[in-house]
């Protein structure tokens, strides 16, 4: 039995590490956000990250009334930047003067008490579909994004923006240890590479001639499996959970069973009844000895003694 726990102890630390190792290489991909998920009021470190308006965006839905999500990002290390590159834009529900009822406000600080961009509207925000020309980028090390809508007016298909923490150099300067440099003279981390996201703004890091050198099957796996959406990825991923634990309880189950089986000495012998060619062996009955089977005589000190 001991040989059969040490044995579920083995799988279970191998099993440990695999998800460890797994973890620890997707952490660094490029990470998914949703401006009406569970994330709301954080504050994320980040190297590179999606972000969607919605979790029902890619299934060309639109999004929902009173939404308000505050989003915070931080770059890991102080001396960096956070860079927001708006791909796709659709907020309909504005006034007649162009003011926005559903908006989407870009702060340059750590909380929206900050200065909101330039770039993106000021304390108007960004709503139509008409996307900024150029990157909303912070001072510092802090971004952060709200995205409100009222209880009415025309819902929209909301937006996609990529947001990613990076540097910039000069011309003749390097990248530090660990960072990838773009064309544009910025650095970003080489995780991102070949993800099949543009963290750089000008492809450089997707591009399978120069620089990155990425090939085609670079991130195609998780691609496909992204663009399944949501609700069909969850129920993939839950299902695989559901498989991989059955997989390993059967497995403990049959190693168990086989301990047992084994730890059983091969030549087991009963005291209860022994089995012969003529049947069942009954041990012989024996009489108790009573007063007239047994014989005394007198010893020297006149005491009775049993003769045996």
């Amino acid at each position: 039995m001991a040989r059969c726990h040490e044995f579920v102890l083995k799988i279970v630390n191998v099993l440990w590490i695999y998800i460890l190792l797994i973890s620890q290489c997707e952490s660094k991909k490029t990470e998914t956000f949703y401006m009406n998920g569970p994330s709301c009021g954080e504050t994320v470190t980040i190297d590179g990250a999606t972000v969607y308006s919605h979790y029902d965006y890619k299934n060309n839905k639109l999004y929902e009334n009173n939404i308000e999500c505050r989003l915070t990002f931080k770059a890991r290390n102080s001396n960096l930047r956070i860079m927001i590159n708006i791909l796709e834009l659709d907020i309909p529900d504005i006034y007649y003067n162009d003011l926005c009822n559903d908006a989407l406000y870009v702060y340059d600080a750590s909380s929206i008490l900050g200065k909101t961009l330039k770039k993106a509207g000021r304390n108007n925000g960004l709503c139509g579909k008409t996307i900024p020309n150029d990157f909303l980028e912070s001072t510092g090390e802090y971004l952060t994004v709200y995205f409100r809508t009222n209880n009415g007016g025309l819902p929209g298909e909301g937006f996609k923006f990529v947001v990613t923490a990076f540097s910039e150099i000069k011309l003749g300067e390097v990248c530090n240890e660990g960072d990838f440099r773009c064309n544009n003279n910025r650095c970003i981390n080489k995780q991102l590479m070949c993800d099949q996201v543009d963290h750089c703004g000008d492809y450089s890091d997707e591009s399978t001639l120069t620089g990155a050198k990425c090939t085609e099957k670079d991130g195609d796996i998780l691609t496909k499996f992204l663009s399944l959406g949501v609700t069909a990825s969850i129920a993939i991923s839950i299902g695989s959970i559901i498989l991989v634990t059955v997989i390993i309880v059967c497995v403990v189950c049959c190693c168990c069973r086989k301990c047992r089986k084994d730890s059983i000495p091969d030549n087991v012998t009963t005291s209860a009844t022994s089995v012969s060619a003529s049947g069942p062996y009954k041990p012989v009955n024996q009489q108790k000895p009573n007063a007239a089977n047994n014989q005394f005589n007198e010893g020297p000190n006149g005491q009775q003694q049993q003769q045996q």
